[in-house]
């Protein structure tokens, strides 16, 4: 069966590289530069990517949840919140019968 990850640890803005590391045009190094991985999350590495490889291996998506506000208030974590959702709902749409 595919894959269908929605991760917080990347933003929505950084779709176009997951999308390319996990099509194989760009390296791993590439990949966590350009996500800016160290800066935005700073969670190890290695602990994620198992997740990817499983995508990569049995075909799939992976979406980025996160948006950034300059500051954190009760308003901006409502519309993250609402951010993240619309991109689940818009996964779940797209996702294959049967996978």
């Amino acid at each position: 069966r595919k894959v269908w990850l929605c991760l917080e640890c990347f933003t929505s803005k950084v779709q176009r590289h997951i999308d390319s590391y996990l099509k194989g045009k760009i390296s791993e190094e590439v990949f966590l530069k350009r996500t800016q991985w160290s800066k935005s999350w700073g969670f190890p590495w290695e602990h994620y990517k198992p997740l990817f490889d499983l995508v990569k291996k049995h075909g799939g998506e992976c979406r980025g949840l996160n948006v950034i506000f300059s500051q954190r208030t009760g308003k901006s974590l409502r519309a993250r919140d609402r951010h993240a959702a619309k991109i689940l709902a818009e996964t779940l749409k797209r996702k294959a019968p049967g996978d």
